[in-house]
């Protein structure tokens, strides 16, 4: 996570391609505000090359009032390895640490766990499908 971020601040080795829904600003119906910004970090990969490997997205979203910022992690075979998201409805900040597809860690707030319970596996199942769906999009556009 460290290094991703390190190579993202300096703005070095890797590419970055941005999506912006709702860029206009305009009123959803029964939602009032909404806007999600996407912000995909890849480079290439050197043993498929020309082909991009996805390493990082950072999701920014407002749904009326409610903001909520989300991070996902890859490594370089393209399975997620960890989820940070802070704000929502609940405004709370959660990690989740995944090993192979698994589960391995989950902090919310101040409280960590390396025995999710049954939901917060429910919860880290729903994360890994929506990071496989960001991934499938990053690729439609590569």
């Amino acid at each position: 996570y460290s290094e991703a971020k390190g190579m993202i601040d300096s703005g070095e080795e890797m590419y970055l391609s941005e999506l912006e829904i709702n860029s206009e600003g305009m009123m959803y119906p029964a939602l009032g505000t909404y806007g999600r910004d996407f912000d995909f970090y890849w480079d290439l990969d050197p043993e498929d090359y020309p082909a991009s490997r996805l390493l990082f997205i950072s999701v920014e979203s407002q749904y009326a009032a409610v903001e909520q910022y989300e991070e996902f992690l890859f490594n370089h075979s393209g399975e997620l390895v960890f989820y940070y998201s802070s704000g929502g409805y609940d405004m709370q900040e959660e990690r989740f640490y995944f090993n192979s597809g698994s589960l391995q860690r989950f902090i919310l707030d101040d409280e960590s766990t390396d025995r999710p319970d049954e939901e917060t596996r429910r919860r880290g199942e729903e994360i890994t499908m929506e990071a496989e769906g960001y991934a499938r999009a990053f690729n439609l556009i590569h």
